[in-house]
This record gives structure tokens, C-alpha cells and sequence, in this order.
């Protein structure tokens, strides 16, 4: 019984110790994660080729995910901009688009930089990939 009351008495100052680290694991953390992909790492000016990947909101809370694209390459540098909207906590979007080559675009090496951020401050994940864009006037057609 003495012992039970003994530690009794520590139980306040195990509480107190203990609730920096549970408001701790309780405070939200921003996170994202992206992956970036090409169809092909070749294509013919004229040409299509498909841009895809995914986003994962590896945070603890739903948040707002933003998207930023740039291509730079031969005489060429520009910015996108896109808002995947919201994502839940845990989930992860997937998005494809087809990118047309100009018949008369620059051939040579593209790289092609996704970086992602939020709302909720998450530091920014970058994914890239790099297509070069060929002459395929010489080749034989399927």
C-alpha cells in the first residue's frame, strides 16, 4: 500500500514531462513528395510525347499542393504553373499530359524540373526528367 502511494506522488511529474511531447506529436506537419516521369527519353520534332507523375501529400493534414514546372533547353526557358487543389493526408495524385513537339522546334537535350510545395509551408520536393527532341526526317516511318 506504501508503495502505491509512493508512486502516487511521481505521477504529476510524469504527466508534466510527458505533455510537451504529446502536444509535440500532435502539431501538423507539411509534406509532399513528387515523382516525375516521360513517356520516351527520344522524340521526333513533330511528335508527341506524354508527361506524367505523381504527387503524395505525406503530411499529417489535408493541404493545398501547388506545382511548378519549368523546361529549359536550346534557346528555351519557361515556367508553368498549376494547383492540384487540395490532397488529403496520405493520398497521392496521379497527373498525365500529352506535350506536342513543334515540327520546327530546336532539337537537342530538354530538361524538364517539377517542384512541388503547399499551403501549409511543406518544403519543396523536385523531380526532373530530360527528353531530347531528334530529327526523324531520315528514318523510315512505322
Amino acid at each position: 500500500m506504501k508503495n502505491t502511494i509512493r508512486l502516487l506522488r511521481f505521477l504529476p511529474l510524469v504527466a508534466l514531462l510527458l505533455a510537451p511531447v504529446a502536444a509535440h506529436a500532435a502539431d501538423p506537419v507539411a509534406c509532399v513528395d513528387v515523382n516525375l516521369w516521360a513517356s520516351t527519353t527520344e522524340v521526333c520534332a513533330g511528335q508527341t510525347f506524354d508527361l506524367g507523375g505523381s504527387l503524395t501529400n505525406c503530411g499529417t493534414n489535408r493541404d493545398r499542393i501547388y506545382l511548378s514546372i519549368i523546361a529549359t533547353g536550346p534557346g528555351v526557358g519557361a515556367q508553368f504553373k498549376a494547383v492540384l487543389g487540395n490532397v488529403r493526408a496520405g493520398a497521392t495524385r496521379e497527373f498525365s499530359y500529352p506535350v506536342p513537339v513543334p515540327e520546327l522546334f530546336p532539337l537537342g537535350s530538354y530538361s524538364l524540373t517539377v517542384t512541388a510545395t503547399s499551403r501549409q509551408d511543406a518544403p519543396p520536393d523536385t523531380a526532373s526528367v530530360t527528353v531530347s527532341v531528334i530529327d526523324c526526317n531520315g528514318e523510315p516511318g512505322p
